[in-house]
């Protein structure tokens, strides 16, 4: 059993703004369910709750903006949710994720590739695992278009939005009762 260590963690991402700069955020509030089979993948699973609302990019008003019914509309859609579908090993320490991701009331299938920091082998024996994966997605996919045309410049805001997941997880301990379990006094 692995416990989601959200101090350790971190969710982000990146679009194209005014064609010529990109805006990267962040999602302060966020947690997930792992349950990882270092030595079968497949067996593997994620379910990850991110708050719609925690979003920050550095800048209040764009923030607000991006909260408002014109992006993510947090008052009607207050969660951003993935389930992965399908987890496969591609290397000794790369991996890929499918999973279902539902932003804006609408769920579309995503593919997010990543790396552990350790070689798989080595993770049935270690207490701590890190790993980084991303994704690119349209986010007209999910209902957000909002969009203005700027002159000289082209669109406001980008299609194409980057998720990167930098997460931390650790191994549980086992239950007091349990064999090779020790009670804390």
């Amino acid at each position: 059993m692995w416990i989601f260590d959200r101090e350790h963690s971190e969710v982000r991402f990146a679009a194209q703004h005014l064609m010529v700069a990109t805006v990267h955020g962040r999602f302060t509030s966020f947690d997930a369910e792992v349950n990882l089979d270092p030595e079968h993948a497949a067996r593997s699973h994620v379910h990850a709750t991110i708050a719609a609302a925690s979003l920050d990019t550095g800048n209040a008003d764009r923030d607000d903006h991006l909260r408002c019914a014109d992006f993510l509309d947090v008052t009607n859609y207050p969660t951003i949710e993935f389930t992965s579908t399908q987890i496969a090993q591609v290397g000794p320490d790369s991996f890929w994720v499918r999973g279902d991701l539902s932003i804006h009331g609408i769920t579309r299938e995503v593919t997010l590739r990543g790396r552990f920091t350790l070689p798989v082998e080595e993770l049935a024996t270690t207490e701590a695992v890190r790993f980084t994966m991303a994704a690119e997605v349209n986010r007209e996919d999910f209902g957000l278009t909002f969009n203005d045309a700027v002159e000289a410049v082209g669109i406001l805001v980008g299609r194409a939005i980057t998720i990167t997941i930098d997460a931390a997880i650790r191994r549980a301990p086992e239950p007091v009762g349990t064999p090779g379990a020790t009670a804390l006094g």
